[in-house]
């Protein structure tokens, strides 16, 4: 099942703050402030997003699959540890490793996610190519055996890339050097690793 702009245009509008904890819990905020975070919390969160109701979750996992859930179905919770498990909200299985999350609005066509993989890979997918709204798991990325996705992140079509590595090596370049692919596609050197390095990072 999938949505439609129509969908967008019905769905209420508020300003939230979605969680995801070391745990695997997701949750949203009753309010628009971002929730506290104890820092002696036992499942603290990994990601915290400043979104609204109508946007939708993506959750990417190290395997180059992806899956989503509508921010207005996430659990709402003070504390970001009292959300649920990821696997009871999407496609994903409980205990999926989880490489990276972003919330972005149902009719977004404009830009472009980035991946960036462990092992140096690279990959640019546009927004326009992504599923919307989907009861199914799907593929953004063609990882290789012994690879891992570590990083999705959003870009405008004109950001630069920088990649650090676990050695202290890093590179930059723009992400136009970086064409887009389509969803089932490998993606490309991003980073020369050598010996036992690896990526550790990425920023836009």
């Amino acid at each position: 099942v999938t949505s439609t702009p129509a969908d967008a245009l019905h769905m209420p509008k508020e300003q939230t703050w979605v969680s995801l904890t070391a745990a695997g819990k997701l949750a949203r905020s009753f309010e628009a402030a971002p929730p506290k975070v104890n820092a002696e919390a036992k499942d603290p969160p990994r990601a915290l997003l400043e979104s609204t109701t109508d946007q939708i979750v993506y959750l990417f996992a190290a395997d180059g699959m992806g899956a989503t859930v509508p921010v207005h179905q996430l659990p709402q919770a003070n504390d970001p540890a009292e959300g649920q498990d990821f696997g009871g909200l999407t496609a994903f299985k409980e205990g999926q490793p989880v490489a990276a999350v972003l919330t972005l609005p149902p009719t977004l066509e404009d830009g472009y996610l980035f991946f960036a993989t462990t092992g140096g890979e690279v990959k640019r997918l546009r927004t326009a190519d992504l599923p919307g709204m989907t009861a199914h798991a799907f593929k953004v990325m063609d990882i290789e055996a012994g690879d891992a996705l570590g990083w999705v992140l959003y870009t405008s079509g004109s950001d630069e890339i920088v990649l650090g590595t676990r050695n202290g090596q890093a590179v930059r370049f723009d992400e136009m050097d970086v064409r887009a692919m389509g969803r089932q596609a490998h993606g490309v050197r991003g980073a020369d690793l050598r010996d036992d390095d690896a990526v550790v990072d990425m920023i836009v």
